[in-house]
């Protein structure tokens, strides 16, 4: 849906493009079974028990995927503290150098995925912070 973006945005078809090279990178590392959509609105907790439900949208996939679903929008802090439990449960005997690069890279998959959904979404101004969370990754990135 890219070409219905709008053209005050000259940075997307840039970030299209180089986007996908930069989402390859993911699948050179360990994948396992990611949910797909790991939002809270999707994750049941009782007893101190997480029951993901709603499952439509599972794949062998980076995992990072859900921890960037899990925290997206999130405040700062709170967002570090689950990536920090993240890296010690996935990873105790320590996290491999390139987890800050795959998980920024999974977010900026996200933004795509999203806008990627439906067409009449990439021109409506309630996911304008979709456009802004692009843009910072992508220079975050080195994208654009």
């Amino acid at each position: 849906f890219a070409a219905d973006w709008p053209a005050s945005r000259p940075w997307i078809r840039p970030l299209c493009r180089r986007g996908i090279e930069a989402m390859t990178e993911l699948e050179s590392g360990p994948l396992t079974v990611v949910h797909g959509e790991f939002y809270p609105g999707n994750v049941l907790l009782r007893g101190g028990v997480v029951y993901p439900v709603d499952w439509e949208s599972a794949a062998v996939a980076p995992g990072e995927i859900d921890l960037a679903a899990l925290i997206e929008r999130w405040p700062a802090e709170i967002a570090r503290r689950c990536i920090r439990a993240y890296r010690a449960a996935r990873w105790p005997r320590g996290t491999p150098r390139d987890f800050g690069r795959r998980l920024s890279v999974a977010r900026l998959y996200l933004h795509f995925r999203w806008l990627g959904d439906r067409r009449d979404w990439v021109t409506q101004t309630r996911f304008s912070w979709r456009y802004e969370g692009l843009r910072a990754l992508g220079e975050q990135l080195g994208l654009i």
